[in-house]
């Protein structure tokens, strides 16, 4: 069994006010979920918009080596 921590999907701050869509805020609700026992994070990287810019991706994957 693989337990996988989703964090925010296609929704945006619109949708709920706790949504986490910086680096920062994926960062930190990803490693909440691994703490709670998630083995693999699913996120949606954004820079405003959702979107796949390396950029984007590069940031929130430094804030996770950071978290």
């Amino acid at each position: 069994m693989l337990i996988k921590g989703c964090l925010n999907g296609d929704r945006s701050r619109a949708d709920h006010c706790g949504v986490p869509v910086t680096p920062e805020e994926l960062a930190a609700e990803g490693a909440a979920a691994v703490r709670a026992g998630a083995q693999a994070l699913h996120v949606h990287p954004r820079g405003g918009a959702e979107r796949l810019r390396w950029d984007d991706i590069r940031a929130g994957l430094r804030e996770c080596e950071l978290s």
